[in-house]
């Protein structure tokens, strides 16, 4: 009967052992996942911020663009009252 006790006493503690590895496994499984996550969402950040100024460098050209013709339009009109 000793002998079983110890069997199972050696089983617990290697279970014991065995699941307190898993557990630090899986911990560092949970957080390399929040580190890429953490990453890839900066990485969006940067992609939609830089996308923000482009389209916003877009913008002024095109009305920058839209005042010359407008400015065109303008000169053609007094040159033909003349």
């Amino acid at each position: 009967m000793d002998e079983h006790s110890r069997v199972e006493d050696n089983l617990r503690a290697e279970t014991a052992k065995l699941l307190e590895i898993f557990s630090k496994w899986s911990q560092t499984t949970i957080v390399q996942d929040e580190k890429r996550a953490l990453k890839r969402f900066k990485t969006q950040m940067q992609h939609v911020q830089n996308s923000e100024v482009g389209l916003e460098s877009k913008k002024k050209h095109y009305a920058d663009v839209v005042k010359a013709f407008q400015s065109a339009l303008a000169l053609l009109n007094e040159q033909m009252r003349a």
